[in-house]
């Protein structure tokens, strides 16, 4: 699997640092057998802090335009990687990244077919598309489809990222001759609580990362088994917002403390 972290050069050295010394460096240098490797998609110039990272180029974009950014990354990484993947991920720079539980879930290959056009991650009540903030990822085969038409989508469907990707699947892929389209899919036995947004402002339930079997709900959602235990990604680590947990201590309890 390959995961795209999407930075900017205003970010790299606060949330962007954050990432690459916890789950960053856990995915790529401490446990590379896990088969998840990370990359960042970076907007600015190179420079002594970006030696050694590994990037992709991009362009700086307003949030409004975001979703230009997120089909430049897609197009990039196909062009790079092709099939070497099985999965591709879009998370952004305040997204924590279980990697041991992520590449556990996805070596499923009896559940799991990077063969098929299947998008997974978090939807919401009467949503059809992932949510952008926890991230999301596509098998290779949907990349593949969706890859032709990116271009297009750009200019047909001006709207917040993650609308405009599935739009663009809704068009372009999922069997879109017979006219079938599943959407957002949820993890296998209907596991929706495979990528979790908590706003900052929710403290009640941050307050529980370590007390991680405890349930929660989040406001805005309609599940109320979320824990902290089972999540495949947490957002959103705000570090300009000084956040409690910080990324770092998240990861901290986690991986120092046999938590996984």
């Amino acid at each position: 699997m390959l995961v795209v972290v999407l930075t900017t050069e205003k970010m790299f050295d606060t949330r962007g640092k954050a990432v690459r010394d916890t789950w960053m460096d856990y995915a790529n240098n401490k446990h590379p057998e896990l088969g998840v490797h990370v990359v960042m998609a970076y907007d600015g110039k190179p420079t002594k802090d970006t030696e050694g990272v590994p990037m992709i180029p991009t362009f700086t974009t307003s949030y409004d335009d975001l979703y230009l950014k997120v089909i430049d990354v897609f197009e990039t990484i196909r062009e790079l990687y092709g099939d070497d993947y099985d999965y591709f991920m879009k998370a952004d720079d305040d997204v924590f990244v279980h990697v041991d539980r992520l590449a556990a879930r996805f070596s499923k290959v009896e559940v799991y077919n990077p063969a098929k056009s299947q998008v997974f991650g978090f939807r919401g009540p009467g949503d059809f598309m992932c949510w952008g903030g926890p991230g999301y990822l596509m098998s290779r085969q949907a990349l593949r489809e969706i890859y032709p038409h990116m271009v297009q989508c750009g200019k047909d469907f001006i709207l917040p990222e993650d609308i405009t990707i599935a739009w663009c699947f809704m068009r372009h892929s999922f069997n879109h001759h017979k006219k079938i389209w599943l959407g957002c899919q949820p993890l296998e036995n209907n596991d929706h609580t495979g990528f979790c947004h908590i706003p900052p402002p929710q403290k009640e339930n941050w307050a529980l990362w370590d007390q991680p079997d405890k349930e929660f709900e989040v406001e805005g959602t309609w599940i109320k088994t979320w824990r902290f235990s089972t999540v495949l990604t947490m957002h959103a680590f705000k570090t300009e917002l000084n956040t409690k947990p910080s990324m770092r201590e998240y990861y901290n309890h986690f991986y120092n403390n046999d938590n996984h």
